[in-house]
């Protein structure tokens, strides 16, 4: 495996909405990154880490799917969103996150890299269970083969590995 360690610090988060809206629905409309760290080991399978993070007077908007090459918000779940999901500036007990992602194989390394912390980031306020932005779900059609992984079977769709289990 490899290991990624990085750290962010004075932001402004506006500039991140070139990732954030193609790769999560998500455009902020104001924020303040005060610091941003992650570290999470990656092999060709899955990244596993933690992120921790803190921010001041963040307003988001969730944005439909595209219709027509054009995203339109969704006022009622940006709503819902602002009030009682995201907390306008960082509460220090929640400002730690779980990094978990399954590698897209016909993607790029840094694709790989961007989307583990983007799930640190989503991980933090449950974001896969609540807006179902997660796409690392199972599939029901899964084939099982054997990995490099020292006698560990992962079920694979074609894509994204979604479960392992160690066989002996």
């Amino acid at each position: 495996p490899s290991f990624v360690k990085g750290t962010l610090t004075h932001f402004n988060l506006i500039q991140v909405n070139n990732m954030l809206i193609p790769a999560a629905h998500i455009e902020v409309k104001s924020g303040y990154l005060k610091a941003l760290s992650f570290q999470f080991r990656y092999d060709n399978i899955r990244s596993e880490g933690i992120l921790t993070m803190d921010y001041t007077n963040l307003s988001l908007v969730r944005l439909s799917k595209k219709t027509n090459n054009n995203q339109t918000p969704n006022k009622f779940v940006t709503l819902l969103l602002n009030l009682f999901v995201i907390k306008k500036d960082m509460d220090k007990n929640k400002s730690q996150g779980t990094i978990l992602f399954y590698r897209d194989p016909q993607r790029s390394v840094f694709n790989y890299w961007w989307k583990s912390i983007l799930s640190g980031v989503k991980s933090i306020y449950n974001l896969d269970n609540i807006m179902d932005t997660h796409h690392n779900k199972k599939r029901l059609h899964m084939t099982l083969y054997k990995g490099d992984h020292g006698g560990k079977y992962w079920f694979h769709n074609g894509y994204y590995a979604a479960h392992s289990i160690f066989i002996q």
